[in-house]
């Protein structure tokens, strides 16, 4: 994968950001193939990707794995930025299912958009749309059920399953910053 982070127009926030060693394809495989091994059949997994990937795929990320791409969310955040030849202000959500492919009993919220316009939360700057996570989160667990985030960069996604209405159980990690 390219270092695509380098390229970006980073603010002081961000400073030294770029520097950082990217993950290739090969480790970003892995995890994949981990965390399918772990899923529960018809479990979800909500994969953030930037611009490149709903028109480059991941499909190389799911090879030999029982997932699948079943749906592609466009965030709006509201706000531009450059990157690369354009200004952007979206991000992509990637929803991968496990085999068996199903909606009913483990879909429970049919009313998300493909596209949702929401500002970033404050902080962090990759904090993700916490309205639109935590709608995600009560479509695809139950309560009590374990929410983890092996990359859980702005903490964003503890606050969404906080803000459930039935409690979950969160684990997430990621590299100081």
């Amino acid at each position: 994968m390219h270092n695509k982070i380098a390229h970006d127009n980073k603010d002081a926030r961000q400073k030294g950001h770029g520097t950082l060693v990217q993950i290739d394809d090969a480790t970003i495989a892995s995890f994949i193939a981990e965390i399918a091994r772990t899923l529960r059949p018809s479990g979800h997994l909500l994969l953030w990707t930037n611009k490149f990937h709903p028109f480059q795929g991941v499909a190389s990320w799911l090879a030999n794995t029982p997932l699948s791409a079943v749906n592609l969310i466009m965030w709006d955040k509201t706000r531009v930025r450059m990157v690369y030849h354009s200004h952007q202000r979206s991000e992509y959500l990637t929803i991968l299912q496990k085999a068996p492919l199903r909606t009913k009993g483990v879909w429970h919220d049919h009313a998300i958009f493909g596209i949702w316009s929401e500002k970033p939360g404050p902080g962090h700057p990759h904090h993700r749309p916490l309205e639109l996570q935590r709608r995600l989160i009560e479509a695809v667990t139950t309560p009590g059920d374990l929410v983890f985030d092996h990359t859980a960069d702005g903490f964003s996604t503890p606050e969404a399953v906080e803000a459930c209405a039935e409690p979950r159980v969160f684990l997430g990690a990621d590299l100081p910053t």
